[in-house]
């Protein structure tokens, strides 16, 4: 009886750190997945500020150059230099008003 009851203690201690162990690892699994799709998230986000972070990087390189600055005077400010041909191009829905 003795031996009986020794082997039903030995089985359900297995059964219990089998079932233990499992819970650990399926805890794992959905924690491993929770980190991984932030990891994915931040991944995008670091592509997007890069990318940014690259625009203005080339906008303030482009802050330097004369080309740079003419070319901002004559669309913004409409500036034409002395010798300067301009054409002015009208659409056609323009024409009738």
């Amino acid at each position: 009886m003795k031996k009986k009851w020794s082997h039903s203690l030995i089985f359900a201690v297995t059964v219990g750190l089998i079932v233990y162990i499992c819970g650990i690892g399926l805890k794992n699994i959905f924690r491993y997945n929770s980190f991984h799709s932030e990891y994915e998230s931040l991944k995008q986000t670091l592509l997007v500020e890069t990318r940014t972070n690259q625009y203005y990087k080339r906008q303030l390189s482009q802050l330097n150059s004369p080309d740079f600055w003419e070319l901002e005077a004559k669309t913004q400010l409409g500036y034409v230099k002395e010798g300067e041909v301009v054409y002015k191009i009208i659409p056609p829905d323009e024409k009738r008003k």
